[in-house]
């Protein structure tokens, strides 16, 4: 099951080649019970390993969701309104206020393992925040997104904006092996369900 949703995800693009590998891998090398390879567990953990821990990596992305919407929130009282210099749908600013933070201007040079969740087009701001970006060779994608953050650090100094608004990227693997070393000292997360 894990090597489909790998493979899905890494052609849509949400996934990098190193996070789809890291998953086919757990889930041929990860034994089906916590209990070790003895199939006579199968009866009594009948939830799937890898599911479980892809339940951990859902709740590791959705814990930094939190902390994001949280931090927007708090900075709320140094930047001033939340998208009053900046346009896009209900869901475009939704999307932002989970996945995105605003940074000072004066960080932009050291910035680096981040998206611009804005574009400057057509003389005004706009959310820019694609969730899939389709199938891009890892070599490709890393220049891509240079050119784009070099080009959007170019534009706010155009433009004398204080703050752009920008994804942050840390590494899925972090987030794999912290749900794996969850998976192996706490169980399955619904094992008190079951």
């Amino acid at each position: 099951r894990s090597i489909i949703i790998a493979f899905i995800l890494f052609f849509l693009g949400s996934f990098g080649g190193g996070d789809s590998k890291a998953l086919i891998v757990l889930s041929l090398t990860t034994p089906i019970t916590r209990e070790g390879f003895n199939f006579w567990f199968l009866d009594f953990d009948p939830f799937p390993s890898i599911l479980a821990i892809l339940l951990f990596i859902l709740v590791y992305f959705l814990a930094f969701a939190l902390f994001l919407l949280m931090r927007n929130i708090f900075e709320i009282r140094i930047y001033g309104g939340l998208f009053r210099h900046t346009g896009g749908s209900f869901l475009d600013k939704f999307n932002t206020l989970l996945s995105s933070r605003r940074v000072h201007k004066s960080k932009f040079s050291g910035l680096k393992h981040s998206d611009p969740a804005e574009i400057y087009l057509l003389n005004k701001w706009i959310l820019y925040a694609p969730v899939f970006h389709g199938p891009v060779e890892d070599d490709e994608a890393i220049k891509l997104e240079k050119e784009l953050r070099e080009q959007v650090i170019d534009d706010a100094s155009t433009t004398e904006r204080e703050y752009i608004w920008f994804r942050p990227q840390p590494a899925g693997l972090i987030a794999i092996t912290l749900a794996y070393l969850s998976w192996i000292l706490l169980g399955s997360p619904v094992s008190p369900f079951q």
